[in-house]
Order: structure tokens, then C-alpha cells, then sequence
């Protein structure tokens, strides 16, 4: 696989991964009356924060100059 094809797809991982953290983060806030559901929703989204900083990590490692367009 080349170099540029990994690169793409880790951008687009670490987008996506943004996108649904900050989604899971916004269902949190609506979900003040059902405190389990919160939970389990707050958990998601610091799961897919944990995404964002890995696919980050990768981009960085494997193709620094493509983590600068992000």
C-alpha cells in the first residue's frame, strides 16, 4: 500500500473520528434526565476522542506533512 493511500485514509479516520466525537458529545448534553444513558454516551466520545489522538499520531508518524492540512 502506498504511502499517500495510508495518509488519506488516516485523515480521514482522524475527520470522522472529530465528527463523531463532537456528536456523542452533543447527545451528553441533552441527556441530563437519564443519567445511564449519559454515561454510556460521555464514554463513546471520549472512546472516540481516543480514536482522534491515535489516528493523529499515525498521520504524524507516517506522513507528517499531511497532518499539516488537517
Amino acid at each position: 500500500v502506498k504511502r499517500e493511500s495510508i495518509a488519506a485514509l488516516l485523515a480521514f479516520i482522524h475527520l470522522s473520528e472529530g465528527a463523531a466525537s463532537q456528536a456523542f458529545a452533543a447527545y451528553g448534553a441533552v441527556l441530563d434526565h437519564d443519567p445511564e444513558t449519559r454515561a454510556v454516551i460521555d464514554r463513546i466520545a471520549r472512546d472516540e476522542e481516543g480514536h482522534m489522538r491515535y489516528s493523529r499520531a499515525e498521520l504524524t508518524r507516517l506522513a507528517p506533512d499531511a497532518r499539516r492540512a488537517l
